[in-house]
């Protein structure tokens, strides 16, 4: 065979194969795009979601201080009712030390 006609046999076969790895690059570029708007719609939710989190964490926080006022006096009131102070410090008794020397 010819030098010419191997030459011809070559750029044939790379000729396809540059054109089986186009069609495979390009459609692994379409669905890589189309993994890539559903991990932005994706994070999209993720980030509305996580707002409307913040939001309800925050208002349930001020819904907390706002009971909880209501909280304290009660508890202080029910404590004042049965006689004993809430600020009253606790009775503590003192340890007995033994004297030096003494052998039990």
């Amino acid at each position: 065979m010819s030098e010419i006609f191997h030459a011809d046999i070559f750029f044939f076969i790379t000729s396809i194969v540059a054109i089986v790895f186009l069609c495979v690059v390009l459609v692994a570029g379409y669905y890589l795009i189309l993994i890539v708007r559903d991990v932005q719609y994706i994070t999209s939710r993720i980030k509305d979601a996580s707002d409307g989190l913040i939001q309800d964490f925050e208002n349930a926080r001020s819904h907390m201080k706002h009971e909880g006022g209501r909280l304290v006096s009660f508890v202080s009131s029910l404590f004042s009712f049965f006689g004993r102070s809430q600020s009253a410090p606790k009775k503590t008794r003192a340890k007995k030390t033994k004297p030096k020397g003494m052998v039990e």
